[in-house]
């Protein structure tokens, strides 16, 4: 019970590690929505979750090959979204396209809860951002101002899709087509990042 990661307890730790192990496959279920049955999605979620998290997310963080060899990953970048990201590919395109896609009209189903989402996915990266600090310190501290600096300020920055920012509507441009707009234009604020995570 008293046992320590870091500066934090190590139960402490346990609960923040299974926060990227939950967030992960729901970041893959994305790439085939609508395709698969629940159940089915429930045996992939686990299998995937033993057979590829598990295993790389020792390789990067708990003292593996990866780690040893200079892979530094703060916040999840290469064990939760690499490997969600080649995942949800992979699934997609074994599982092929949604029935009806080119032939009948599928719009978004529910905007408000898109930007519901953009907004929860917004405040979560407080917590896996400084909590990646695994302490109470600076570096929690910069990575929550950074966070949120970025997330606030991502309009600020110049439109690539063409729309006057001046016209669009806030909800639906900043979630715009799949829900990927405004996070999508937050590419250019990570050398920021990167120059404020301790090395």
């Amino acid at each position: 019970m008293d046992s320590v990661s870091g500066s934090i307890p190590e139960t402490l730790f346990v609960m923040f590690q299974l926060t990227f192990a939950v967030i992960t496959p729901a970041l893959i279920v994305g790439g085939f929505a609508e395709r698969m049955r629940f159940s089915a999605m429930l045996i992939f979620c686990s299998l995937w979750m033993v057979l590829v998290y598990a295993p790389i997310c020792h390789w990067v963080w708990g003292g593996g090959w990866l780690g040893e060899m200079g892979l530094q990953d703060f916040a999840g970048g290469a064990v939760v979204h690499i490997t969600a990201g080649r995942a949800a590919l992979v699934a997609a395109m074994s599982l092929g396209g949604r029935r009806g896609f080119g032939q009948t009209a599928m719009p978004p189903h529910n905007l408000t809860m898109t930007v519901t989402g953009a907004g929860m996915l917004w405040v979560g990266w407080f917590g896996f951002n400084a909590g990646s600090a695994v302490a109470a310190d600076s570096s929690a501290a910069m990575a929550m101002l950074v966070t949120h600096l970025v997330g606030s300020m991502w309009r600020v920055s110049v439109d690539d899709d063409g729309v006057d920012p001046a016209r669009q509507a806030v909800g639906a441009g900043d979630c715009d087509r799949d829900g990927s707009g405004a996070w999508a234009r937050l590419r250019p604020h990570r050398a920021l990042w990167d120059r404020q995570v301790p090395s």
